[in-house]
């Protein structure tokens, strides 16, 4: 199961660059894209900053990262330093994940792992992942890595070691892989096979958990004022499972990862069904190309892993698209793998499934694509930028919808949130304006808001060919394409 990049032609290597220079390109620093998938906004604000609020515990080596590559480029004259870092990162985890696919599929059938690791990219969560500066694919391959290694007895475990380690201080979550390696481990020839597993679980485990406590405590030298179970316990301390259907609305998420979001939340089934669909014909191109490798117990695994993460997400946002990427890499990982080796299928069979494949990319694409790279648009940051530029000492600043907020906050104003509800948030405004008497500047969003299909073609059927009504003593100050900054009590 070896997957060392070296032993790959340059053909994926190239692939891979490709997709690391699309990081950088597709999307313009500051556009639209940012804010909808609003993480990299204050990652990259985060890192340029040096700010230790931005090491969060959940993953902190995505941050230490980040902030040494923001603060190197930022010595060298780069522009944007925090946005050139979290691309980076972004776009190597990417590319480090088409690489791995490519290797479980071996040099001389690497086109198999390849072309799943492209019809993964063509699902919008993943293309948002991979080039707006996100921290999901680094470190799905560092854990996908783990993983294989565990499974190749020609690795050391010293090497599966450091591998999980790696992977262990990318994100916290990939301690559900753990129960996988293990396992993996326990299979080996050597014995006995209990006691080293147990020792070199105590030894990872032990050397994980200094590193937190070693970052943990630089923090805290450095001015961080969270305590240690308030740190490493982070964004998992609340409940997020507030849908009424947590499971369905996870099932859900599967097919809003593939597609974006096409229908309203009340009907989950047909997310479900695009998203199970998509996730079926993953698993089964592993029979259409199947070799002569043997990837059952590596199936196996994937699969328990799958379970575990599928049970801990219904739990814990079950909404969140980001959650469910691992699940499709491990489906495409254990199709790369039974591809390996010598083909036991028909030619016919292998051009059918791949003309399949290529056929439910291009549809993947067209359903979601044009909104996708509508959201190249710069809207929100330059609305901000004249909200700092043209407000005054002793001014309110409110923003409606939550990327508003988050737009004019990394302008260093103050900035509160609204009702979401149109009507309310007016009313509200209504409401400060006439007790107040001071000027205030709101960020309207009526275009963007969460940036899916659906939710987009209902504002602009809503808000076609209209401003939001004013309210007295309001005016439209800034707009473009949907995007207002309003004015209340503003001078002339």
């Amino acid at each position: 199961m070896a997957t060392d990049p070296t032993r790959l032609p340059a053909a994926p290597l190239l692939l891979a660059a490709v997709v690391v220079t699309g990081a950088f390109v597709v999307f313009p620093f500051g556009s639209d894209a940012e804010y909808v998938v609003f993480d990299p906004v204050w990652y990259a604000a985060g890192a340029e900053r040096g700010s230790v609020d931005s090491i969060l515990a959940h993953h902190p080596l995505f941050h230490l990262a980040l902030t040494g590559l923001a603060q190197g480029a930022d010595a060298m004259g780069v522009g944007r330093p925090g946005h050139v870092a979290a691309r980076l990162m972004s776009g190597l985890g990417a590319a480090w994940v088409l690489l791995l696919l490519a290797g479980l599929s071996g040099r001389n059938r690497w086109r198999v792992g390849a072309g799943l690791g492209l019809f993964l990219l063509m699902g919008r969560t993943f293309f948002f992942e991979a080039f707006t500066g996100e921290n999901v694919l680094p470190a799905i391959a560092a854990g996908l890595a783990a993983l294989v290694a565990a499974m190749d007895e020609r690795q050391s475990w010293l090497r599966v070691g450091l591998w999980t380690y790696l992977a262990l201080l990318l994100r916290q979550d990939n301690v559900l892989l753990i129960p996988a390696i293990v396992l993996a481990l326990s299979w080996r020839s050597e014995r006995p096979a209990g006691v080293r597993t147990a020792s070199w679980l105590a030894a990872v485990g032990g050397f994980t958990l200094i590193s937190y406590l070693g970052i943990w405590g630089g923090l805290r030298m450095a001015g961080g004022e969270q305590g240690w179970f308030q740190w490493l316990w982070g964004v998992a301390k609340d409940d997020y499972s507030t849908v009424a259907n947590p499971v369905l609305a996870h099932l859900g998420s599967f097919g809003i990862a593939v597609i974006g979001k096409q229908w309203a939340a009340v009907e989950p089934w047909k997310h479900a069904c695009v998203g199970l669909g998509a996730l079926t014909l993953v698993a089964a191109c592993g029979a259409f190309f199947r070799g002569s490798g043997r990837w059952e117990r590596f199936a196996f695994l994937a699969a328990m892993t799958a379970l575990l993460r599928f049970v801990f997400y219904a739990w814990f946002e079950p909404t969140n698209t980001e959650w469910v990427l691992f699940t499709f890499v491990l489906a495409a990982a254990v199709a790369a793998q039974a591809a390996r080796g010598t083909p036991a299928t028909r030619s016919s069979v292998r051009i059918a499934a791949g003309l399949l494949l290529s056929v439910t990319a291009c549809a993947t694409w067209s359903a979601h694509g044009e909104d996708t790279l509508s959201l190249r648009s710069r809207r929100f940051e330059p609305a901000a930028r004249w909200i700092k530029d043209n407000t005054r000492d002793g001014w309110a600043h409110f923003g409606f919808q939550n990327r508003s907020v988050l737009a004019v906050q990394m302008q260093g104003v103050e900035c509160g949130p609204l009702w979401t509800e149109f009507e309310k948030a007016r009313e509200h405004l209504k409401e400060v304006a006439a007790q107040d008497r001071k000027p205030m500047l709101v960020l309207v969003d009526v275009a963007v808001q969460t940036g899916m299909p659906y939710d987009m073609r209902q504002l602009e059927r809503r808000w076609r060919g209209l401003q939001p009504a004013d309210p007295p003593l309001a005016r439209v100050l800034w707009e473009r394409d949907g995007v207002y900054v309003v004015g209340f009590l503003v001078p002339q």
